[in-house]
């Protein structure tokens, strides 16, 4: 009797999933798929920090542990819309690495930050770069505060000018000094914003784009188009992240290591554009 049950819920589970595998070719029913699966990992990540989190905060001491910000410190244990381990540990947009890592090399003189949140760019960068001036965009007060407050704990409030929201005309006006870096994450205004026909200094600036899809256009193509003839693109997929990679979290549950690196990331990931003219 128990062989023919287990037959039988083996029978159904190849069923269901091809079922599933049907209804993910359906754009809506994909996308349903995906923010069902978001959430589940999203509630999955608060359930760990629960009951980890003191644990963590002792182990990490709000401090970045890994990647080119390891040192920087958070103050108060402030993220605006993000997740605060992922930064701490150092796993935060691990993709982006190697890009930031050659973004340091560079030596920019100007950065500007369009969409700062609490500073973990503007004030890395800042930090990295000690030649650099800042030009951090947040338009919630909470994350502009989180960004002052980052700036002056981590000694580089001096060259961090905390900005609202940013417009074609507010970056236009920037007092831009070459080579530039634009760090831009606001959750679609990318579209906006970044029009080198309408703020004449990106032609020559490098820029690292977070892509987020947009109703009725193909974002990635749409962007690439606009920088075509000024700059160089590398597409920077997004990709599983690997917690054996962090010792820090090694002494929690293997669930809960996985948990605690839950990022909230559009899946279209981003673009490194090059300015063609900085490399000459």
């Amino acid at each position: 009797m128990s062989r023919i049950v287990s037959r039988v819920r083996t029978s159904a589970i190849m069923v269901a999933k091809r079922m599933l595998w049907r209804a993910m070719r359906v754009p809506v029913l994909f996308k349903v798929a995906r923010l069902v699966a978001e959430e589940g990992a999203q509630f999955a990540h608060f359930a760990a920090v629960a009951k980890v989190g003191k644990d963590l905060d002792a182990t990490l001491g709000g401090t970045v542990q890994r990647g080119p910000f390891a040192g920087m410190k958070y103050v108060g244990g402030v993220v605006v819309g993000s997740t605060l381990y992922p930064k701490l540990v150092g796993s935060y947009e691990r993709e982006l690495q190697p890009c930031i890592d050659e973004a340091i090399g560079r030596g920019y003189r100007t950065i500007v930050d369009i969409g700062a949140a609490e500073g973990y760019y503007a004030i890395g960068l800042a930090r990295a770069i000690p030649g650099a001036r800042v030009f951090a965009f947040e338009a919630n007060p909470a994350g502009a505060s989180a960004l002052h407050a980052m700036a002056q704990a981590n000694g580089v409030s001096d060259r961090v000018t905390v900005l609202g929201i940013a417009t074609l005309a507010n970056l236009e006006a920037l007092p831009i000094e070459p080579p530039t870096l634009v760090v831009c994450d606001c959750e679609g205004c990318e579209h906006q914003v970044l029009d080198p026909r309408r703020v004449s200094w990106l032609t020559g600036a490098d820029v690292i784009v977070e892509v987020h899809q947009a109703h009725g256009r193909n974002p990635r193509a749409e962007l690439r188009e606009r920088f075509q003839a000024t700059h160089d693109a590398t597409m920077i997929e997004v990709r599983q992240r690997d917690s054996s990679l962090y010792p820090e979290l090694d002494h929690l549950e293997p669930g809960h290591r996985e948990a605690i690196l839950f990022e909230r990331t559009d899946l279209n990931g981003w673009i490194w554009f090059r300015a063609k003219r900085s490399a000459d």
